[in-house]
């Protein structure tokens, strides 16, 4: 590849005797996160409907906490897809931090007969003031 790639959107092809196929990829400059997203809850797992309570923290990489930043908290359980059971949306106070609470779904499944337990997916995203977008991804209770 060449050190100065021309940014946009690149069709890629594969085959195999008969069969191709095709995926359009987009090149863009990758961007460093400008700050680091953390999040824990009281206990490590929980019953089905028990109350959850954690808190989500954010802070620039020069240190500085990542104050009145959006905050959107989704959970997920998996049955025949995944679906999410919690939107919870908020605000990071002025040391950057974000308390939640909320409670688990009356009911869960576990991803096979071999796994007996259920998990919850926790899934954080944080936009600070000027605009930049932080995924946290999931965290499995």
């Amino acid at each position: 590849m060449a050190s100065e790639l021309i940014q946009g959107d690149y069709k890629l092809e594969a085959r195999l005797g008969d069969t191709v196929s095709t995926k359009t990829v987009q090149v863009k400059p990758y961007v460093l996160p400008k700050f680091k997203v953390t999040l824990e809850t009281d206990r490590q797992f929980y019953r089905p409907a028990e109350k959850v309570t954690g808190k989500l923290q954010a802070d620039y990489f020069f240190g500085k906490p990542t104050s009145e930043a959006q905050v959107t908290l989704k959970g997920f359980v998996r049955d025949v897809g995944r679906t999410q059971v919690i939107n919870l949306k908020g605000q990071t106070d002025a040391e950057g931090r974000f308390e939640f609470e909320f409670n688990a779904p009356d009911y869960m499944v576990a991803p096979s007969a071999r796994k007996a337990l259920a998990y919850l997916e926790l899934e954080a995203e944080v936009i600070d003031q000027a605009s930049t977008p932080r995924t946290l991804f999931p965290r499995c209770l």
